[in-house]
Parts: structure tokens; sequence; C-alpha cells
């Protein structure tokens, strides 16, 4: 399947650059407007980002494709976004979801909160709405819920909510950064053993996000101790980890690949304590497919399945 992807991609950048083609996308072309040069830039670095997934198999693949110096994505009007509008017909997904909807279950997690708190990171008024409401003298902070823990919160009381940078009405939907492209390259760099370019590209990366959520105080972030580059593969993680809230599959991808950041498994779950390492396979499938499963990796177990670690992970 990478190697399929790997190969789309690499056409898709030859057929973009071709010229070919009677009418330019333009308006329609919802994420770039018809910028080619752009369509490139995220093309290499949606490559980049695959070849790090394979960093335990393949580990050298990312640096040899990062040393031939493709286009990427460098700066934040280079990013690829998704937008929105100001209407209920044209709202940011996570906003139908949790306000068009009339739901009020989906509280952010005490893992990121907590850890944001620690460090003091100024991002947290973008990232989390305070707690709505008086109960348990929580109006106006910032709480997540505990993994595992199903409490009630209908009434915002306990909890905050995905705040204004990714859940208001008209919030961009983020498919890559800058930011991820820079923290990508500081693994890389560190990787290689070059511990002054994964410096500059971790610190360049903490500075394009706090950019793209209207922050302009990176470089006072960037003196916490707690923050401060230190060699460590932990530190690059644990940071992109955070600028990563709004992609959760690919910060669990680097959880896999990496143990980092290190988290722990909610009191109450089904898989007995273990953080789920891949995605169940749909009964659907089972169902229609099941000759093919017997023949391959085998009928899936309930639950089981969930700890099985996926190939480029083991």
């Amino acid at each position: 399947v990478y190697s399929g992807i790997i190969k789309l991609i690499d056409d898709g950048i030859i057929n973009v650059k071709s010229g070919v083609g009677a009418v330019p996308p333009g308006a329609d072309d919802l994420i770039y407007g018809g910028d080619a040069e752009n369509w490139e830039r995220y093309a290499n670095s949606l490559k980049l980002r695959i070849l790090n997934h394979l960093s335990k198999r393949q580990p050298t693949a990312a640096a040899a494709f990062l040393n031939t110096n493709p286009k990427l994505i460098e700066a934040n009007d280079e990013n690829a976004t998704v937008g929105f509008g100001t209407t209920s017909a044209n709202a940011n997904p996570i906003y139908g979801f949790d306000i068009l909807s009339g739901r009020k279950d989906m509280a952010v997690a005490s893992t990121v909160v907590n850890k944001m708190k620690t460090l003091a990171d100024p991002r947290m008024d973008v990232f989390f709405f305070p707690v709505k409401n008086n109960g348990a003298s929580r109006k106006g902070q910032y709480w997540g819920n505990d993994p595992s823990i199903d409490e009630d919160d209908s009434g915002e009381n306990l909890f905050s909510r995905i705040g204004s940078a990714y859940a208001s009405i008209s919030s961009p939907v983020v498919l890559l950064s800058a930011a991820e492209v820079q923290f990508i390259i500081a693994e890389i760099r560190l990787r290689e053993g070059k511990t002054p370019e994964a410096k500059t590209a971790y610190d360049a990366a903490i500075q394009q996000d706090f950019e793209f959520l209207g922050k302009n105080n990176s470089s006072t972030y960037l003196l916490n101790p707690l923050v401060s580059f230190n060699g460590t593969l932990q530190r690059i993680i644990e940071q992109k980890w955070i600028a990563m809230y709004q992609a959760p599959y690919e910060a669990w991808v680097d959880w896999r690949r990496t143990g980092f950041p290190v988290l722990a498994a909610g009191p109450t779950t089904r898989t007995g304590g273990v953080i789920p390492r891949r995605l169940p396979y749909p009964q659907l499938e089972i169902n229609l497919n099941r000759a093919s499963l017997e023949e391959g990796p085998g009928v899936p177990v309930p639950i089981e399945s969930l700890k099985d670690k996926v190939w480029w992970e083991n």
C-alpha cells in the first residue's frame, strides 16, 4: 500500500507540473486555487510524511528523499487547508458535530490539557474553550476528561471543548502544515546525527505553529527549559504531538513508531489496559471478504485485534 501511495504521489507531481489541461482549476480548487507549485509542495511534503512513517523499517528512506531538496511546504500560506464558511450549510465539521448537532459529549482529554498547563503553553486559549458553566467551580478554566472515564457533562460544567482554532464555524481543517514538515525534518536530521539542523527545524516548527494560530510569543516559549530543544526524539515528538492536536491520526502514528509522548491507558478499557495500536477491520469487510482474511492475516478477533501492531511498527 505504501509503495502504491508513493507512486501515486510521484505520478501526481509529474501530472501537475506538466501543464497539460485546457482550463486551470482556479476557484474550483478549494485548497490552492489552481496553484500548481503549491500542489507540488503538498505532494512532496505528503511523501516525506509517508516515508517517515517507515522509520523503523526503512530508517534512511525519508532522509534520502529530503536530501534531494524537494519543494516542500515551508510557510503557512502554503499549508494545505480546507476552508469553511459562516453558515450552517458550509460550517467546520467539528463545529457541526459539537454545536449544530446539539450534542454535548465531546470533551477534550486531560492528557493534552495537563501537559500544556505544565508548559504554560500560550496556545491553550485557542486549542480549548474554557469550562462554560459553574459546576465544580471550574467555570473559565481549562479542564480535560481523563482517558476512558465516561463522565456525563451535558451541562458543560466539568470539561473544556475543542477551541476556536479548530472548532469555530469557519475554522479550517489542516491537511498538512509547515509546522508538521519542520517537525518531520527535525526528526530526520536527529536520526542522521545532525543535531544542529534538528534544532533549527524544531525551533522553526514551533514558530510556524504559533504564527498559524496568531501567536507571536514562540521565542519566549522556546526559552522554557521544558520546551527548549535538548537533542532528544522525545522532545521533538512531544511538541509535535501538541501541534498535531488537529491531526490525531498522525500523532497516533508517531506514538506507535516512537513511544512518545509517554502515555498510560485509562483505568477502564475493553483492551485490558492496552492502548490500541491499529484500527479494527469493519464488520462488513469481515462478512464479505472472509475468505481472503482466512488466507491472509486471519479473521480478526474482536477487541484483541486492536492490540496488534501494524507491519511498519514491528
